[in-house]
């Protein structure tokens, strides 16, 4: 009975993990570069409720740049682009967010100084309605933007104070456009700057951005508000590093409700999950090479993607990573456009991993997909050469570890190994210790 124990373990083991094999890559299925001026930076995308890609930005010359929106399928083909020109000077697209009818919310801003959001049709992109507003006196501009889960509109940015940026909030009706309540917030005695914002499991409002803490030192700004009028109920800031270089750029909410957010210390990349409840700490992290986020995003098994840039000499490189939820790293890639010119993603969402951004030093949009072939399980079919050798290597070692150990004990006890009983036992023992080697090697090598 001891030697069918181990040997019956041994085996269900073995067959475990041979069926149990997993392999993970990320393939590119398509990108696409599109040349619209002399300036043209992709800034933000979203996936819509059909699965079709919505990419907004800025383009055109020196002192006319326009905002821009592109409607692309899954395969990266063009439904339709719309250019909105409200002033003739610089005007861009920073945020994008699909409301519940399925039409496009895009925050911006124009060369007046004034916050815009459009609500554009998703068939076309016509306008469906636009409003304008300039809290400050000085250039406002909107970034983040998000539905809510009343179906309304809030979106973040800055408002000038003289010259000073301020945090900006605003609550808007998303049928036709109307202001519904508005919040100017002032954290520091110098620029602030709200960058994204996402609605929480709860309704309630998750903002991320940037605080000036000190001479040439910003740190990580993270708040959050009530629903109903923009009240706080709780912030939570991070002096870092004691440089201009500390920013947070995104934020998720994931299927726990917690706020996953994205940025970078330094010049390092750093992500960091807190709680919904007071916005302690959970985990973080930071990479130790020159790199950041700009964005991320909830995938859908729930892990998150995080978007951004990763130094390669002296230009910049498009990073992905994907992270489980204790903040595990499951892969990562690059990609060069240009090996001699700055490249950075601006925008990632999931559905597959879609990402935007600009290429060749801000002269170029990009837009790429890429597919996960991730935790494939392989049948034992799709792996029997590597079982065979597994066996093969792990039988012949068995065999002569065997025969020797035999070898010696017969002539302890003045015995042959070739006594009938002493053969018998040779065989069970070969059994038994290539059913484990065995196990424990394909464990290792598959």
């Amino acid at each position: 009975m001891k030697g069918k124990i181990p040997f019956v373990s041994s085996v269900v083991l073995f067959l475990i993990l041979s069926i149990n094999g997993v392999s993970a890559q990320v393939t590119q299925d398509w990108n696409i570069s599109y040349d619209l001026g002399a300036t043209d930076y992709a800034t933000e995308m979203v996936t819509d409720l059909s699965g079709n890609v919505v990419v907004i930005g800025f383009a055109g010359g020196s002192g006319n740049t326009h905002l821009r929106i592109f409607k692309l399928t899954s395969d990266g083909n063009e439904l339709w682009n719309k250019t909105i020109d409200p002033t003739g000077g610089n005007d861009g697209a920073n945020g994008v967010a699909v409301a519940n009818d399925g039409d496009y919310i895009v925050s911006g801003y124009d060369s007046l100084g004034n916050a815009l959001v459009y609500k554009l049709d998703k068939d076309d992109g016509s306008i469906v309605w636009n409003i304008s507003s300039n809290p400050s006196t000085g250039s406002d501009f909107l970034k983040g933007v998000a539905i809510g889960n009343d179906g309304d509109i809030i979106t973040v940015g800055n408002a000038k104070n003289g010259t000073k940026d301020m945090w900006y909030l605003e609550k808007i009706n998303v049928t036709n456009g109307n202001q519904i309540w508005n919040i100017t917030e002032d954290p520091s005695t110098e620029n602030d700057r709200a960058e994204d914002v996402k609605v929480d499991n709860d309704g309630n409002y998750v903002i991320v951005g940037t605080q000036y803490f000190a001479v040439n030192s910003l740190g990580w700004r993270i708040e959050k508000r009530n629903s109903s009028d923009g009240s706080l109920i709780w912030n939570k800031t991070d002096a870092l590093s004691s440089t201009p270089f500390d920013e947070a750029r995104g934020v998720i909410v994931d299927s726990d409700n917690n706020y996953v957010i994205c940025g970078w210390e330094n010049t390092q990349m750093r992500v960091e999950k807190r709680s919904p409840s007071n916005g302690d700490l959970i985990w973080n992290f930071t990479r130790t090479y020159d790199s950041g986020g700009k964005d991320c995003a909830l995938d859908t098994d729930g892990k998150y993607l995080i978007g951004g840039w990763k130094k390669d000499g002296s230009y910049k490189d498009w990073y992905v990573e994907k992270v489980d939820k204790d903040g595990n790293l499951e892969w990562n890639f690059t990609l060069d456009w240009y090996s001699d010119k700055n490249d950075e993603i601006n925008g990632i969402t999931s559905g597959s991993v879609y990402m935007a951004g600009m290429t060749n030093t801000n002269l170029e949009w990009g837009v790429a997909k890429y597919s996960e072939i991730g935790e494939e399980r392989l049948s034992i079919f799709d792996q029997l050469p590597s079982i065979t050798g597994a066996l093969v290597v792990t039988t012949g070692f068995g065999i002569i570890g065997l025969f020797a150990v035999l070898t010696f004990l017969a002539m302890v006890t003045e015995t042959t190994i070739y006594e009938p009983r002493n053969f018998i036992r040779m065989v069970i023992g070969v059994v038994i210790i290539i059913s484990i080697l065995a196990g424990v090697f394909v464990a290792i090598t598959l």
